[in-house]
């Protein structure tokens, strides 16, 4: 396209990209989470992208010439990217958002077996937890093992594990809890009236709504 092809006169009220910060973008990539009703405003302006009157390379006075074929061809498979996205989520966008410390302390009440429980997680969140021990003051060394109760299911996650009175025992225990999850702690043989503790360390997610 031609110098004089690509020149174009200004028009009140349109908005101009210069296609130079589309090539070149000025930021890094970002996660945005958005709502539904964003996704649509979105959708619909993709629509003005696909213009090549949007799109300015140089300005002059009187008029401004659009991007060149290639430069404009290149800006064009970036909106196209961007309408795919917006078509479909491909993951949903979360992070940090508060710290995770859940202490819970229970007095056993079932010598056979007996659970003190961190959770249920919220439905607006999710846990990442990074850290869990137990501990008990029976007298003499007690099972533990930890386990994950999803679904009206607990599913264990560890081996049993020989825990020593009153000292903390454990360790890392990477573990993504879903809304409605808890994790526990199963203690056996631990005398009614004696106390299980147990700890989990980790952060917050929230999920987008």
């Amino acid at each position: 396209m031609s110098e004089a092809e690509r020149r174009t006169r200004y028009v009140l009220g349109r908005i101009l990209i210069e296609s130079s910060r589309i090539l070149s973008p000025q930021f890094g990539a970002q996660g945005i989470s958005l709502s539904g009703a964003q996704v649509e405003l979105l959708r619909n302006i993709t629509a003005y992208l696909r213009r090549d009157t949007t799109f300015v390379d140089e300005y002059h006075g009187g008029y401004y010439l659009r991007a060149t074929t290639s430069d404009f061809d290149d800006i064009q498979a970036t909106v196209a990217d961007l309408e795919d996205k917006l078509m479909a989520v491909e993951n949903t966008l979360w992070g940090y958002n508060d710290r995770l410390v859940y202490p819970e302390s229970e007095v056993c009440d079932n010598a056979s077996y007996f659970t003190v429980s961190i959770g249920p997680v919220p439905s607006d969140e999710v846990w990442s937890i990074e850290n869990a021990l137990v501990r008990h003051d029976h007298g003499s060394n007690r099972n533990c093992a930890f386990a994950i109760y999803a679904d009206a299911i607990s599913t264990y996650i560890t081996p049993v594990l020989v825990v020593p009175t009153i000292s903390w025992y454990g360790g890392p225990t990477t573990l993504t809890l879903g809304p409605g999850d808890s994790m526990l702690a199963v203690f056996w043989g631990l005398d009614v009236g004696k106390t299980a503790q147990f700890t989990t360390t980790g952060y917050k997610m929230k999920v987008p709504g």
